[in-house]
């Protein structure tokens, strides 16, 4: 009996990995405003549930201003804040863009 649980809870868990290995995170990135200091933009999961941050044009600062309303929604405002960035870099501040892994 205990050998077959432990075989049983071993392919789950080989699943588990599997699945979540090739699970996608995509991150939609809309520019909401800009002025002459920064430049805020929305991002989320989907138009339907965003949240906002503003990134400074000069220093490359970026604060969040709301949450995403999602449950990671950290993992949501860090991969935005990592492509907002990057745009910044190239002097880019795109009206739209994602982050897609």
């Amino acid at each position: 009996m205990i050998i077959v649980l432990i075989t049983i809870f071993s392919k789950i868990q080989q699943a588990y990995i599997l699945i979540s290995s090739i699970m996608a995170f995509y991150v939609l990135i809309l520019k909401e405003k800009e002025d002459d200091i920064g430049v805020t933009y929305r991002f989320g999961p989907h138009e339907d549930r965003l949240g906002s941050l503003w990134i400074n044009k000069f220093s490359g600062e970026i604060k969040e201003l709301q949450e995403a309303p999602e449950q990671n929604s950290q993992a949501f405002f860090q991969r935005a804040a990592v492509k907002v960035w990057q745009d910044w870099k190239k002097g880019s501040f795109p009206e739209k863009t994602c982050w897609a892994s």
